[in-house]
């Protein structure tokens, strides 16, 4: 018997937060991984942001692209799953993480290094001020600030008189002169001094930058309410301010739901060993661990330093081998940016400034961006337009690895010569239809590839005015042990089942089968019971319409060939696991039945198929630059990126389109594969009642073309 050398996968590794350690240990396995081993990166955030680089950015000397790690592209080099979600609490006993609105998740080895937030000073201060914690919500903060300094002339606030607060009102006070606007900075510490964690010298040199900066302080303050107008410092009031929270951080709500031990602070307890006191399996790093005995300063300097310790005890672990100690340093080297290319140098008792101190900064900042930043990947021509899919380099995935139009007329003529349906009647009943569809993983997440393929299955019904009655689930699982696969499945059928729920759908059973790929495969066999339509006429005259938005292929690809952020794929997922439920109705309602799915052969085919279907179809204009594309879609289309599926449906359809508007970036949008996307349909020209619907029920439309009687399918 043949030895088996496939990867089994027998133990999950989850890493919570994407913090400066956790980085590195995506890093380390990502090079070097540990067979069996499976990696889990849960984010509620798919950018990961460097700290040291914030009051660059705010002054605007970097743009947002050299601050941040891209996870997504990450995910991909590095292969590990990423579940983009909000974590409610963690239960040790059950090696469970909760999360907001999905299934928990199951765990052997956990690493926490989550954000922390600011301490909001005893005042309740609602949505009336910003924070600077957690980091991850920095953008946002930067792009309101701004905006209400320059529309409104507000007093910018900061509350709390640490670095962070220093560094932030220079930063601004910089970016503001650059915009030419004189607004006043007031910097409120509630002592009598700032920079409580720094000796006299740091102090007097901040303070002679603060108010060369016109930034004025005041000492002892307690605030007794904040509004989104005004500010009240016992009995004096600010008036037209904008205030940011810049004050000691505090641990995250899920800390307090969960059953880990914590500091008397109410942070994580952790031993020198990084792994949280009592619980071997679970380690932490950051500014949310604190190990007893030390002073546990929150800077990211500590966070980093802590990466170089904890990839290798979380390795040592998992193989029974002798752990490493971490022992934060007592003295660091602490960097404060002052502006105009001048930071502020303090280690041990020496204190300096100057642009010299800047440039190190600088080069610190970038060396570590730059150990997680993926160039990009040269694009292979040689084979670029051919017809088959495999090809390409890249590998579509979920509907767009179909196989060809081409290949399928071949073999299943009849059908798809008269226009194939999106599901078929079943013979010998009057109002009951079939699909069948499956899909690869598309996404690394469970619990939404189990939402999208059923989605997807699902839409084939919808567009044949049927309600799912009854559902199967089809599966194939990559070689795991039996823990592994029981937590895989349970994620996909939760996942699926919050869209068979809303139909009042179950999943009555299915089949499963393993196999020696490293994909999951999902599907659904769906019977449905179809919604009896008003007796209709045949349109002469017509209106083209898209729901939703096309290029989801053209995103994915364009993100794994490194051209576009992986911040495009959030979007790209929204759109993907929205269900149509209300969309069907709406159009049940209204008695439209010349509709299909857009799904993985695109948007020419899919139409061309209508036309097949519907003899009195006899052709249309379509607008080319109509087509609503994805923001990523687009800049992929001006990268010439293209769906390893898409010179295959191109070939198919070609000739049977008069294509007048040959615009080279936009062609391609035709030809690319959806997966769990929306619905192409036509009806008459004065449907007003269907467009309120649609508008009130905020489902995003656009109208592509009109029927003719040109019999050719123009692409103007």
């Amino acid at each position: 018997m043949k030895e088996n050398n496939i990867n089994i996968l027998n133990k999950d590794l989850v890493l919570m937060g994407a913090g400066h350690s956790n980085i590195e240990v995506l890093r380390s396995f990502g090079k070097k991984p540990i067979k069996g081993l499976r990696i889990t990166l849960v984010t509620n955030k798919l950018e990961a942001i460097y700290s040291g680089m914030i009051p660059g950015y705010i002054e605007g000397i970097y743009n947002w692209s050299e601050i941040v790690i891209d996870l997504i592209k990450l995910s991909y080099a590095y292969n590990f799953r990423l579940i983009h979600a909000e974590v409610i609490k963690i239960d040790k006993n059950k090696k469970k993480i909760y999360f907001k609105n999905r299934c928990p998740l199951q765990y052997d080895f956990l690493s926490i290094n989550t954000g922390i937030k600011s301490k909001n000073a005893s005042i309740n201060i609602k949505n009336n001020a910003l924070s600077l914690k957690p980091i991850s919500g920095i953008k946002s903060l930067v792009q309101k600030t701004i905006k209400e300094l320059v529309n409104n002339n507000r007093k910018l606030v900061l509350i709390g008189a640490g670095a962070a607060g220093v560094e932030v009102a220079i930063a601004f006070r910089k970016r503001l002169n650059k915009l030419k606007i004189k607004n006043d900075i007031i910097l409120l510490s509630n002592k009598e001094i700032i920079l409580e964690n720094y000796n006299n010298s740091v102090r007097k040199i901040c303070i002679s930058e603060l108010k060369k900066n016109k930034i004025k302080i005041l000492y002892n303050v307690k605030i007794t309410r904040i509004s989104k107008n005004f500010l009240d410092i016992r009995n004096k009031r600010i008036n037209n301010t904008f205030a940011i929270l810049s004050t000691s951080s505090v641990p995250p709500d899920y800390l307090k739901k969960s059953n880990l031990p914590l500091t008397r602070k109410g942070y994580l307890n952790i031993q020198n060993t990084l792994q949280i006191r009592g619980v071997d399996n679970i380690f932490a790093s950051g500014d949310i661990a604190e190990i007893s005995g030390y002073k546990n300063i929150k800077a990211g300097v500590f966070a980093v330093n802590q990466g170089k310790i904890l990839h290798k005890n979380i390795r040592n672990f998992i193989s029974n081998k002798n752990l490493k100690f971490y022992i934060p340093q007592k003295f660091y080297l602490s960097l404060i940016g002052l502006g105009n290319g001048n930071a502020l140098a303090n280690k041990y008792y020496f204190t300096m400034k100057g642009s010299l101190f800047w440039k190190i900064k600088k080069i610190i900042d970038k060396r570590f961006i730059k150990k997680y930043t993926l160039s990009d990947r040269k694009k292979i021509e040689e084979l670029n337009n051919s017809i088959e899919p495999f090809d390409k380099k890249m590998q579509c995935e979920g509907c767009g690895n179909k196989i060809p139009q081409t290949v399928l007329d071949k073999v299943f003529n009849d059908s798809i010569r008269q226009g194939s349906k999106d599901a078929e009647r079943i013979p010998h009943t009057k109002n009951l239809y079939h699909t069948v569809d499956i899909i690869s993983s598309i996404v690394k997440d469970p619990f939404l590839l189990g939402k999208i393929a059923a989605k997807h299955a699902i839409n084939d019904l919808f567009v044949t005015s049927s309600k799912p009655q009854t559902a199967q689930m089809i599966i194939g699982l990559p070689p795991a042990k039996n823990e592994i696969n029981l937590r895989d499945l349970d994620q996909i059928k939760q996942g699926a089942k919050t869209m068979f729920d809303e139909l009042k759908c179950q999943i009555s059973g299915g089949h499963s089968f393993s196999y020696n790929g490293d994909q999951i495969m999902v599907g659904f066999s769906i019977i449905g019971k179809e919604e009896k339509l008003k007796n209709y006429k045949p349109l002469k005259n017509g209106k083209i319409y898209i729901t939703g938005h096309i290029g989801s292929a053209l995103v994915f690809a364009a993100i794994k060939e490194k051209k576009i952020s992986g911040i495009h794929y959030e979007n790209v997922i929204e759109n993907m696991q929205a269900s149509n439920n209300v969309l069907h109705k709406i159009l049940i309602k209204n008695n439209i039945y010349i509709k299909t799915d857009i799904s993985g052969f695109g948007i020419a085919i899919h139409l061309y198929n209508l036309f097949l279907r519907y003899s009195f179809l006899k052709g249309a204009d379509i607008f080319l630059e109509r087509i609503p594309l994805f923001t990523g879609a687009k800049l992929a289309l001006e990268e010439s990126i293209k769906s390893s599926l898409n010179d295959s449906n191109r070939s198919f359809i070609i000739n049977k389109l008069n294509i007048k508007n040959k615009n080279p970036k936009l062609l391609n949008s035709l030809f690319d594969p959806q997966t769990a996307g929306g619905f192409i349909f036509i009806c008459k020209e004065n449907s007003e009642d269907l467009i309120n619907q649609l508008i009130a029920n905020k489902i995003n439309f656009t109208h592509i073309g009109n029927i003719n009687n040109s019999e050719k399918l123009n692409i103007l």
